[in-house]
């Protein structure tokens, strides 16, 4: 549900984006909005995203594009969020990177432990901004089932056969070294094990006394000396098991899944032939689709209605008119092969004059 008060009420006098978000809360299956162009849909989805503490799906079409919407999203959230806000210090918006290639695998540990890092975040229940490829979308991983059975937790305390660690770890993927540096490597000196997991930014000492966990430390692993201690650690597994999902399995259904590019739905998956069709992957979610021109209507279609503004206007479809903010709104039922029969589709352009757009500068609007 959609809570203006933690947004800038500024940002609302954005009458468009006002509309569009008392849509997207009434829970409408499909949404469209279109003129935006460059930094201004990242502004949109951030709004969204602050608005209704929900987590937020970002399909891009490539890896670039996915890097600056990430910047842009984190940039907007962070200057939306309220002072003194303690959960906006750790990142709310990640990047999701598709599969590492074959000949990747087991030498560029950083790839897998993206991936993972923001599979656990999700399964703890953060509500966050995930920026990924529709490539990265489909690339299998482990069902959340498995992966809360693959994931190790240590505590202070804790009574831990040491044999047993070792197994997990090089069940999960983990490298075996000397000393520890890169993620997704341990290593064993008498009684302390390091360990690197992508949990943590930094990887963590942990001093056995027999089988009992006696300290976990935080260490820089370019000096080796210890940080800070900590309370417990999160092993997350980086392979090793069973690749039978994607990312969606780990999404709420509450998820606002948004479309930069709607064109994607219709891109043949060339990356990945076998993988399930875009409009099914979302089709459990509720879409936002953005795009810089509005689609053409031919009208006639059983309920559907246009509205829109012209010369202070607004004309609907039999010809009446109605005063009115400059905006085009569109309803249609929704395409039976997007999989979307509930419902109806709503469209609203978020557009304005020159004067206008240059007041809501991101920093005045801020």
């Amino acid at each position: 549900m959609t809570d203006a008060s933690s947004v800038p009420p500024a940002l609302f006098r954005w009458r468009a984006l006002a509309d569009l978000a008392r849509v997207v809360a009434a829970g409408t299956p499909c949404v469209g909005a279109h003129a935006l162009w460059g930094s201004s849909r990242a502004l949109v989805i951030a709004a969204l995203r602050e608005a209704a503490s929900r987590p937020v799906l970002v399909l891009t079409p490539g890896q670039v594009e996915a890097r600056q919407m990430a910047l842009d999203i984190a940039f907007f959230l962070s200057s939306l969020a309220a002072p003194g806000n303690a959960a906006a210090a750790r990142p709310r918006v990640v990047e999701f990177p598709p599969a590492a290639p074959p000949a990747w695998r087991g030498r560029h540990r950083e790839h897998d432990a993206e991936r993972m890092l923001v599979c656990h975040r999700l399964l703890d229940g953060e509500a966050l901004a995930v920026v990924c490829t529709a490539a990265a979308l489909s690339s299998p991983l482990p069902t959340p089932a498995q992966f809360r059975a693959q994931t190790l937790r240590l505590s202070l305390g804790q009574t831990v056969e040491r044999e047993m660690l070792l197994d997990r770890l090089s069940a999960g993927g983990y490298e075996r070294v000397e000393a520890v540096v890169d993620v997704g490597q341990w290593s064993l000196r008498g009684g302390i094990v390091d360990i690197f997991s992508p949990a943590r930014e930094h990887p963590v000492r942990v001093e056995f006394f027999g089988d009992d966990v006696e300290s976990l430390r935080l260490f820089d692993p370019t000096s080796q000396r210890s940080i800070e201690e900590i309370e417990d650690l999160a092993v997350l597994p980086l392979g090793g098991g069973r690749e039978e999902a994607a990312l969606p399995a780990y999404l709420p259904l509450d998820t606002l899944a948004v479309l930069v590019d709607p064109g994607l739905l219709e891109a043949p998956p060339d990356d990945a032939p076998s993988a399930v069709p875009l409009a099914r992957a979302l089709a459990p979610f509720q879409r936002l689709d953005l795009s810089l021109i509005a689609e053409a209507r031919s009208g006639g279609q059983g309920g559907d209605k246009k509205v829109q503004q012209r010369g202070g206007r607004q004309e609907d479809d039999e010809g009446g008119t109605k005063g009115g903010n400059r905006r085009e709104d569109t309803y249609r039922r929704s395409p039976e092969d997007e999989g979307l029969s509930r419902g109806r589709v709503f469209r609203v352009a978020l557009c304005g004059s020159a004067t206008h757009g240059r007041s809501l500068r991101s920093q005045e609007t801020v």
